[in-house]
Order: C-alpha cells, then structure tokens, then sequence
C-alpha cells in the first residue's frame, strides 16, 4: 500500500509536537507504528520522508548512452533514412546487431517521431 508523503510529512509534524503518542498519530494517519518509526529513521538520515528512486530495476538496454547518442547524431545529420539503413549503421561501425524495434525506441525516447522519418525516406526514394 502507497503512502503519500504528505501524510508521513503531517505524521512528524504531529510527533513534534508531542501531544499524541506514536499509537495514536499512526491511527490518524492510516498507517503503522512500525510505518511511522521508518519515516522518523529516514526523515533523520535523509532530510525528506521520500524513499530514495529506485535505480536500475527492470532489462538493463541493449543500446548503451554512446551509441544511443550515435544513432540520434546519425538521425539528426541525415533524418531522410529508414530504420533498417540505422540498423545497418550501427553494426558497421558499432559492431551492433541491433532490432529494428530496439531503434524505434530509441528514437521515441528521444522524442523523435519515426513515421516522419520514414516518410522523409520514401519520399526521397
């Protein structure tokens, strides 16, 4: 279950003050004692009641940031190419079997919109 941090934030505030005991602020704000001594734990150590981001979860990315930045200086120098003249840009210099898919990712993460490239491409062709 989600805890909002401004409820962990009212719960310190609360404890500062010392009028309720731990029991009964963790009542208030719907949560654990155990919640709560947490939140004090962190809030002491860090400064913010926030859990830290989680860094590095899911399938680490085919493409490392150096060819990612490669690909997108490629697609910006010369944006009229269709994805599989990318791909075969990248195993040629990069040593990268990459999927098609995988450079259509790329490129929408980057924020550049692949149909307009690919009509650009058939365009010129």
């Amino acid at each position: 279950k989600h805890i909002k941090n401004s409820a962990k934030t009212i719960a310190l505030r609360l404890l500062r003050r010392g009028c309720d005991s731990r029991r009964e602020i963790a009542d208030l704000c719907g949560f654990s004692t155990r919640t709560l001594r947490r939140t004090v734990v962190r809030y002491q150590t860090t400064g913010s009641v926030a859990k830290a981001a989680a860094v590095g979860r899911g399938r680490p990315r085919l493409l490392h940031t150096n060819d990612s930045n490669y690909l997108l200086k490629l697609a910006r120098h010369d944006p009229c190419k269709f994805l599989d003249e990318y791909q075969h840009f990248l195993e040629r210099y990069r040593h990268l079997p990459v999927h098609i898919s995988t450079l259509h990712r790329t490129f929408e993460r980057a924020g550049l919109r692949v149909a307009r490239v690919q009509k650009m491409a058939s365009v010129r062709d």
